[in-house]
């Protein structure tokens, strides 16, 4: 169904001319001054801190987490906190329904909902012993929760709640293949009108994995599949998908990773950047990555013109220069939407731990207008006065002071308008911050600046 070669889909291409990032750079600033005004001067939401409390922006736990790594005689091991702002238990009284309580964190709220619905479908869930719940993701008032008995690995239930209005929206429970089975693990990605959600599934059968993904939608609590892809063979690795909803569009997605839409056989193994119509069950634009990166991150523009990845390139890797922290390489790039034609690379230096303890909704942003993309680095270059880039956030035993940065670039411009290729041609030739000196009016120094209301 959204094998490529059963398709009449092109592949994409690079472009001839990617846009020099240090010719578009605007602004470099620290954490601090970004979190306290600087993203506002810019454009930008508030970054991803206090549990995530911008609602502008769908959260997961593939975007939000920190790992805390401990490293012991014999071998280190990772443990994943998510950085979530809800958290969720099963109450059961005598001759009632199982009702959810969610917590919220920042409002300091409890919200109880009575699974009447879910409960009348989905009896199994009625004999559970103490069943382990976990926020996946959540957008606005509704809230994505999984479901783990106590004493299995396996998350075979999803359960969808409506803070706000104390309900139910819906259900759903994964077709699993039992055999040999060891754990699962569940992804969702949730559309910005709230209305589309997308199941991607992991099953560990101890020495092969399956993967895929189920988009759905719910009627009077019931879910109703609109489509399903599936990896055309089990993987001898855990393989990773990185998925995101365009704005504003409840039926494309983005896609980066081994994509099942892509990979036909094991000989032909291989990461793309893809864009995926729901409704179309089809590809319909697709570009395959053949750099040894390996991507930890995707975002899109409001506008939904531009596509911007992450990827750590493990063939480099600096200490710093004030102490001898290990510094990874990251690169990231901007794709278009429409051709997924390459326009702009941009290279950062990232330690191992403000990676882990920097959420990805903070490692690259892009600005309301789309005019503008914010990205994290470290300096190689820090004194040895350093600041704490996590006294924003509410957790406890976060990693220690890591210098944080957070650079502004321009995006290139693909609009022919005039005031556009205007504003393209000053800063070609003038400094982001002379431009106040111009014998411009208010408005187009504002404009110029990318400031303007």
């Amino acid at each position: 169904m959204g094998n490529l070669e059963s398709q009449s889909v092109v592949h994409a291409s690079d472009c001839s001319h990617v846009y020099s990032s240090s010719g578009r750079l605007v602004d470099t600033v620290d954490f601090p001054s970004w979190a306290d005004e600087s993203h506002s001067i810019y454009g930008f939401t508030p970054p991803c801190i206090d549990y995530h409390s911008n609602e502008n922006i769908p959260y997961r736990n593939t975007q939000c987490f920190n790992v805390e790594e401990k490293v012991g005689r014999r071998r280190s091991v990772q443990f994943r906190r998510d950085l979530t702002r809800y958290y969720a238990e099963i109450e059961r009284l005598e001759n009632t329904a199982p009702s959810i309580h969610i917590r919220d964190q920042v409002k300091n709220e409890v919200s109880v909902i009575t699974l009447d619905s879910v409960v009348n479908n989905m009896p199994e869930l009625d004999f559970m012993y103490e069943p382990l719940l976990t926020v996946i993701a959540y957008h606005c008032d509704i809230c994505v929760l999984a479901i783990q008995e106590k004493t299995k690995n396996l998350i075979k239930t999803v359960i969808v709640c409506d803070i706000a209005k104390k309900c139910e929206v819906g259900y759903y429970v994964v077709d699993l293949n039992y055999s040999n089975l060891n754990s699962v693990q569940i992804d969702c990605c949730i559309s910005y009108d709230c209305s589309t959600f997308i199941f991607y599934i992991l099953e560990d059968h101890y020495d092969e994995f399956h993967a895929h993904f189920h988009a759905i939608v719910f009627n009077e609590c019931r879910p109703v599949e609109l489509c399903c892809e599936k990896y055309g063979h089990a993987m001898w690795y855990e393989v990773g998908l990185h998925m995101t909803f365009l704005p504003g569009c409840s039926d494309r997605l983005a896609l980066l990773g081994e994509c099942p839409l892509t990979t036909t056989s094991e000989s032909s193994l291989s990461r793309h950047l893809a864009v995926y119509s729901i409704h179309n069950k089809g590809v319909l634009s697709c570009l395959e990555v053949t750099e040894q990166h390996y991507p930890v991150g995707l975002t899109c523009s409001t506008d939904c013109m531009w596509i911007a990845t992450l990827s750590r390139n493990h063939g480099e890797q600096e200490q710093s220069a004030a102490s001898s922290t290990a510094m990874e390489n990251y690169v990231v790039k901007l794709y278009t939407v429409d051709k997924l034609c390459l326009m702009m690379q941009v290279e950062v230096l990232l330690s191992n731990a403000t990676f882990s303890g920097l959420s990805h909704c903070n490692k690259m942003v892009f600005s309301n207008n789309s005019c503008l993309l914010a990205v994290a680095s470290n300096d190689e270059h820090q004194d040895t006065q350093t600041f704490n880039c996590w006294e924003f956030e509410p957790v406890s035993s976060l990693p220690a002071e890591e210098p944080v940065l957070i650079s502004v670039f321009r995006l290139p411009v693909i609009s022919t308008n005039l005031k556009s290729l205007c504003r393209e041609a000053i800063l070609d030739h003038c400094s982001y911050h002379a431009v106040k000196q111009l014998p411009l009016p208010i408005a187009l120094q504002d404009f110029v600046m990318f400031s303007d209301k």
